[in-house]
C-alpha cells in the first residue's frame, strides 16, 4: 500500500513536472517564434526610419540649393574673382610666381557648371579650377584652395558660410604637363577624359564650363 502511494506520488510529480516542461516549452517556443519576428520587424523600422532620414536629407539638401540660372554676366564675375585671388595666391607664394603667366585655362566645374547646362542641378557652391602649364620643378600646390565670397545674394547663400553674402565660391588649381601653346579646350578635355587622377575623375561626373581665356567664355568643354 505504502508502495502504490508512493508510486502514486511520484506520478503526480511527475505529470507536475511534464507539464511544467511542456509549459515552460511553449513558453519558449511562443517567445522562440516571437524572437525572430521582433528582430526582422526592427530591421523592417529601421530600413524606414533610414528611408525617412534620407528623405529628409534630401529635401534639406535641395532647400539649400539655389535654382537660378547663371547667366554670362556671373561667369564674368567668377573670372573676375578668380583672377583677383589669383593674384594674392601668388603675392603669398613667391616660390611659385613663375606660374603666373603659364595659365592656360580656367573652368567653372563641378554642380554649379552642370547646372548652368541644364537648369536643374541646383548650385551648392561655385567650384572654379585653374590650370597651368607646369615648369620643371614648380608645380602648382594641389592641396591649395581658397574661399571667396560671391559677393551677390543672387544665388543665396552656402550654409556653411553665413558670414558671406553670397554663395561660397571654391578655388583649386592643377598644373599639367602640357606646352603653354597648347589650346585650352583641347587641354580640358583630355585631362578629364583621360582621368589619369582623382581629381579628374571627380571633375569629369559633371561638368566643365571655360571661364578663360575670355573668347572661349561661356563654352561647354565638358561633357
Amino acid at each position: 500500500m505504502h508502495t502504490n502511494q508512493s508510486n502514486h506520488g511520484y506520478g503526480l510529480t511527475a505529470s507536475k513536472g511534464a507539464a511544467a516542461n511542456r509549459e515552460g516549452f511553449g513558453k519558449a517556443s511562443r517567445q522562440g517564434r516571437r524572437f525572430p519576428r521582433h528582430r526582422k520587424d526592427d530591421g523592417q523600422r529601421g530600413k524606414l526610419r533610414a528611408h525617412r532620414n534620407a528623405e529628409v536629407n534630401s529635401e534639406i539638401n535641395n532647400a539649400s540649393r539655389s535654382y537660378a540660372p547663371i547667366t554670362i554676366e556671373d561667369l564674368k564675375r567668377l573670372r573676375d574673382i578668380e583672377a583677383k585671388s589669383r593674384r594674392e595666391f601668388f603675392e603669398r607664394q613667391p616660390k611659385c610666381v613663375a606660374l603666373a603667366n603659364r595659365v592656360i585655362c580656367v573652368a567653372l566645374c563641378q554642380g554649379a557648371a552642370l547646372h548652368h547646362l541644364n537648369g536643374k542641378n541646383g548650385i551648392k557652391d561655385f567650384d572654379v579650377w585653374t590650370f597651368y602649364s607646369a615648369l620643371p620643378g614648380i608645380e602648382f600646390p594641389c592641396r591649395w584652395r581658397a574661399q571667396q565670397d560671391y559677393g551677390d545674394p543672387k544665388f543665396g547663400k552656402s550654409p556653411d558660410r553665413l558670414d558671406f553674402i553670397g554663395r561660397r565660391v571654391d578655388l583649386m588649381g592643377r598644373s599639367l604637363a602640357v606646352d603653354i601653346e597648347s589650346a585650352p579646350e583641347f587641354v580640358l578635355r583630355r585631362y578629364l577624359s583621360e582621368k589619369h587622377t582623382t581629381s579628374s575623375r571627380f571633375l569629369s561626373e559633371k561638368a566643365a564650363i571655360m571661364l578663360e581665356p575670355i573668347n572661349l567664355l561661356g563654352t561647354c568643354i565638358w561633357p
